[in-house]
């Protein structure tokens, strides 16, 4: 078969190179097929450099600049956004300041700590007891019993007007007021008395069944603002205090008249009846006493019923008379 002419020229080129210059030669050639190779499969193939390695790509996430405490709300200048491999980022950290902003912390955050969902809470009543309280209140405890605490109907979440007895009558008055209304109910706490049951708890009574305890209220805690806290400590000391329930939507948000004073007696004193006489006993008549004549008048013998009727006998040395 007779070769192109072009294959015979490289043909009669080949064969007459040196050892040395086909050496070269073969060392050229393979250069541009692994070039042509690299190329082909750089073409079909994605990049596997460092940066686009799974384990190095960067993420952004959320750390915080400074130690915050726990219950902390999170502000926007406490956080920053860095970047950082995605391999050391942990799977619920949080990548966008907006989402945190305003939630409290539930545990203690270091300085350059990721910031995650974990170390926060969703929601701040679930920061516990004190996550319930507004943010301008204070947490106030009163004692109340069944009739005061509105029999057990009032619970948690509630709202409820706060009313004020006087203990003390002041000529004749009795005062009451509403002192505060429209109050948040955060919690009502009760305490179990087996005693008034018949005996402890779950014990055998000697019918044959169980003593059941028996629960009643103790305490009221409401959240007031700080000057009504101190109103409603103070009227505490000088009557009792009721817990009056609202209903869900009241007809009228807030009473105008909040004083009420009842007059005892009509506005008198009660007065004291008057003793009654000690009883009197008839008079005694005393015996008339003996008379006894003068003696330069006396003739030795006188008219006994001048004496009332009595007589004596009257002795002079030998002589008598009567």
């Amino acid at each position: 078969m007779k070769l192109p002419k072009v294959a015979e020229s490289i043909m009669e080129f080949i064969e007459g190179m040196t050892p040395r210059g086909l050496l070269l030669l073969s060392a050229v050639a393979g250069l541009l097929a692994f070039g042509l190779f690299f190329l082909v499969l750089s073409s079909i193939m994605p990049d596997k450099g460092p940066e686009n390695r799974p384990d190095m790509a960067m993420v952004k996430v959320v750390t915080v600049k400074r130690d915050i405490p726990v219950r902390t709300e999170l502000k926007e200048e406490m956080l920053q956004v860095i970047e950082m491999p995605k391999s050391a980022v942990p799977e619920d950290a949080i990548k966008d300041i907006n989402v945190v902003l305003g939630k409290p912390v539930r545990s203690m955050i270091f300085s350059g700590d990721i910031l995650t969902a974990r170390k926060l809470f969703p929601d701040q009543k679930e920061a516990g007891f004190t996550g319930t309280i507004p943010a301008n209140c204070r947490a106030i405890s009163l004692a109340i019993d069944d009739v005061t605490g509105v029999a057990g109907f009032a619970l948690p979440g509630d709202y409820v007007d706060v009313m004020t007895v006087s203990d003390k009558v002041k000529d004749g008055k009795v005062t009451g007021e509403i002192l505060l209304q429209n109050v948040l109910l955060l919690s009502i706490n009760k305490i179990t008395d087996a005693a008034n049951a018949g005996g402890e708890k779950g014990k055998d009574s000697k019918e044959g069944g169980k003593v059941q305890a028996v629960d009643s209220l103790a305490t009221a805690t409401l959240a007031v603002l700080p000057e009504e806290a101190l109103r409603l400590m103070v009227a505490s000391q000088t009557g009792k205090v009721y817990l009056v329930l609202r209903p869900f939507r009241p007809a009228e948000p807030y009473i105008i008249d909040t004083n009420y004073t009842i007059t005892l007696n009509q506005g008198k004193k009660a007065e004291t009846a008057p003793a009654a006489p000690m009883p009197v006993s008839a008079p005694v008549s005393a015996p008339a006493p003996a008379y006894t004549p003068p003696a330069e008048s006396y003739s030795g013998s006188y008219d006994a019923s001048y004496a009332g009727g009595s007589s004596i006998e009257v002795i002079r040395g030998t002589q008598f008379s009567k």
